[in-house]
């Protein structure tokens, strides 16, 4: 499975050439993660060149939370005037609307797609207490362990969370999920041992592998 980055805003073109020139003040840029991610590490590597040739500042706001939704619903929410922008994912703007019960809006019509600005892997990780190295290995300990193995991910209808599942039920093994408000807080945790296994992003975890 891959991780896509999108970048969608709520826009209005007669409303924006209204105005005159686009853009002429800050634009807002809603990274629905905590810091630390892979939305976050492209967000602040791409909009610092985006600012030089818009000729305005990017202002970034993380807003994590509930997979992504709730710095979403903050951009669909916001006046369609092109200021408010949004780097959504596979995730927040797919799976989320998926398996949650209650999406505040409708991401088919809240949103208008700019472009893409990465894809990258998702990767499983182990941290260095479990006698695992390869797939096969995993499903070993999985099959073996009693209580069941956990996963962390970096929220409820996250790629990693998507990811954890998948290969749990190609390995036919149970694993439990233990979403986070992000990939900073999980990765935390999984670092201090206190979570087994984590699916995520790759680009964060590089460091550390």
């Amino acid at each position: 499975m891959r991780r896509r980055a999108l970048l969608a805003g709520v826009l209005a073109a007669p409303a924006v050439h209204a105005q005159g020139t686009y853009p002429d003040r800050p634009i807002r840029l809603v990274i629905p993660w905590p810091p630390g991610g892979t939305n976050d590490i492209i967000g602040r590597l791409v909009t610092e060149g985006m600012a030089a040739r818009l000729g305005q500042p990017m202002v970034i706001e993380n807003r994590g939370g509930a997979g992504g939704m709730l710095g979403a619903d903050i951009v669909a929410k916001a006046p369609a005037d092109g200021y408010t922008l949004v780097l959504g994912g596979s995730g927040s703007l797919t799976i989320t609307s998926l398996v949650q019960a209650r999406v505040p809006y409708d991401v088919a019509t809240a949103f208008a797609p700019i472009g893409m600005m990465g894809l990258g892997p998702n990767v499983i990780v182990v941290h260095p207490s479990v006698p695992a190295t390869t797939l096969k290995e995993l499903q070993a300990v999985a099959k073996a362990a009693r209580p069941a193995l956990s996963y962390a991910s970096p929220g409820v209808g996250s790629t990693g969370h998507a990811a954890g599942a998948m290969i749990a039920q190609a390995l036919e093994v149970e694993m439990d999920h233990i979403p986070y408000r992000g990939t900073g807080p999980a990765l935390n945790d999984v670092l201090a041992g206190r979570v087994p296994v984590f699916t995520n992003a790759l680009a964060p975890m590089l460091p550390h592998v």
